[in-house]
């Protein structure tokens, strides 16, 4: 099966393999599942109309691209009106208030991001 250009694997649980969408948690898949009453069955065990059911069901959620760029625009939001946690962000520093004198190795590494390009 396949949404927005992701292979979802047939193999699987419904509730797991959906997960694998970004925005698409466990929380999310598990809420999907009962409302569609499609507990505990594969991917490959659904017949056509629940897999339009599923799909229909997804679209009404923030997934994918349209979920990246909606966080993108938080964080460009953040970094113009020049916030406390906008400058972490230009900064490559955590933004959410861990400390740094130890941690923070990975942040900390110099990374480009696309949302530096346009400031």
């Amino acid at each position: 099966m396949i949404f927005e250009g992701i292979n979802i694997q047939d193999n699987k649980k419904v509730n797991i393999a959906i997960r694998k969408i970004f925005g698409i948690g466990k929380n999310n898949s598990n809420e999907i599942c009962i409302k569609l009453n499609i507990i505990n069955k594969k991917i490959s065990d659904l017949n056509l109309e629940e897999k339009k059911k599923l799909n229909e069901c997804l679209k009404l959620y923030v997934t994918e691209g349209n979920l990246k760029s909606k966080i993108y625009n938080n964080i460009r939001r953040l970094i113009e009106i020049k916030s406390y946690r906008g400058n972490r962000h230009l900064n490559f520093l955590p933004s959410r208030g861990q400390r740094t004198k130890t941690n923070s190795k990975t942040r900390k590494k110099k990374k480009v991001f696309f949302f530096i390009k346009n400031v």
